[in-house]
């Protein structure tokens, strides 16, 4: 089992209501896409409509960060790969701010 330590920033946090939670994946190497489905679920319609496209992807507006290295979207079905023997991943959602 792999869990994956989510944090959130800006309006995203708001919609949770908690800077990070904790997400144990049944997968042994689950996707970003699984865990971000598994989000939407737990998290219903306002964070599937703040973080998620129609597509299956995320809004261009929002960044997600896996251990440091920024991920695209057609990166989404990229396995998270288990650092340093730790069964724990980190993913960073962070919303861009607004203003100019």
């Amino acid at each position: 089992m792999v869990v994956a330590r989510v944090k959130f920033y800006g309006v995203v946090r708001d919609i949770v209501s908690s800077p990070q939670v904790e997400l144990e994946m049944s997968q042994q190497e689950p996707s970003l896409r699984q865990v971000l489905a598994h989000l939407a679920e737990k998290y219903g319609k306002k964070f599937t409509e703040r973080v998620l496209d129609s597509g299956c992807g995320v809004k261009p507006y929002v960044k997600l960060f896996v251990n440091s290295e920024e991920i695209d979207s057609s990166k989404l079905d990229t396995k998270l790969q288990i650092k340093n023997g730790s069964a724990e991943v980190t993913v960073y959602i962070l919303p861009a701010t607004e203003g100019g």
